[in-house]
């Protein structure tokens, strides 16, 4: 294979199969995950390969963690490749759950040392060859792997309960408060109240519409008239009787054709002007001094 595109896991691992033949053990390529399962023994040179090959380019680490698969622990890297834009899993196995030596791979990719002092810290799996090999997480002084299936975290820790111990106390308190509760009131023991439910307030009920009446039944007297229904007409006025103000004016009857137009109405006097007052004499002028 000489191509410089994209792979996929399967082309890697079959390049992994010229080079390292039966020590290609699994190789799992789906939708879901893609990673090959290396012997340990030849993980760090597997991996430099993986990084140094043009075909693969795999010059990124961005991940390395710790899985506890009961009988040994599953340590798994995935690489990445920013040139090609393709990645791959890898994953190596402990000979077994007591025997938790693997080699280091500090050596390929720098970014390694912290995420194998975590996987040490949390799982207790060994990395020969690592620079510092110490936890990073947890204090030294600290006993266990709390990650490990079979361990949990210790039941103090200078003096400091854990989680699992102050459970247990409260179990062992609650248990106690309910046989002095027993033995003061036999049978008849009051049980222990619980908080009160907030109510919510009751919603107000709207009151219930009227019924629509019948189209066309009169309402009774002096019965309002409802929201957008029109106004009764009105009583006729008697002949000659005043126009109320803001009442539209009646039609003027038609005219006979051929009948003269009645005269126009006189129109009003205009009032005579009011008279204008007299204008106050003007003051006299002071004398003129004389002399210089």
């Amino acid at each position: 294979m000489t191509t410089t595109a994209a792979m996929t896991v399967t082309a890697m691992a079959e390049l992994l199969r010229e080079r390292f033949g039966k020590k290609v053990l699994e190789v799992h390529d789906d939708d879901m995950s893609q990673w090959i399962r290396l012997d340990r023994d030849v993980m760090v040179e597997a991996c430099r390969f993986l990084r140094d090959d043009p075909r693969t380019d795999m010059k990124m680490c961005h991940d390395l963690c710790g899985v506890d698969r009961v009988t040994s622990f599953e340590v798994v890297l995935h690489l990445y490749s920013l040139t090609l834009k393709h990645g791959c899993g890898l994953k190596m196995n402990t000979a077994s759950r007591d025997e938790v030596n693997v080699p280091s791979l500090t050596s390929v990719w720098p970014t390694t040392d912290w995420h194998e002092r975590e996987t040490y810290d949390m799982f207790g799996v060994i990395f020969d060859g690592h620079p510092n090999l110490r936890r990073i997480l947890l204090p030294e002084d600290w006993e266990g792997f709390p990650l490990r299936k079979d361990e949990g975290n210790p039941l103090e820790y200078h003096g400091i309960p854990s989680i699992s111990t102050i459970r247990t106390l409260e179990e062992q308190n609650r248990a106690a408060d309910d046989a002095a509760r027993a033995e003061k009131y036999g049978s008849a023991a009051p049980a222990k109240k619980k908080p009160a439910a907030t109510k919510k307030p009751a919603a107000t009920k709207k009151p219930a519409a009227a019924a629509p009446k019948a189209p066309g039944a009169p309402a009774p007297p002096g019965a309002p008239r409802p929201p957008g229904a029109p106004k009764p007409p009105g009583a006729p006025r008697p002949p000659g009787a005043p126009t109320p103000p803001g009442a539209p004016k009646a039609p003027a009857p038609p005219m006979p054709p051929g009948a003269p137009k009645p005269p126009s109405p006189p129109a009003p006097p205009k009032p005579p002007a009011p008279p204008m007052p007299p204008s106050p004499p003007a003051p006299p002028m002071p004398p003129s001094g004389g002399g210089s």
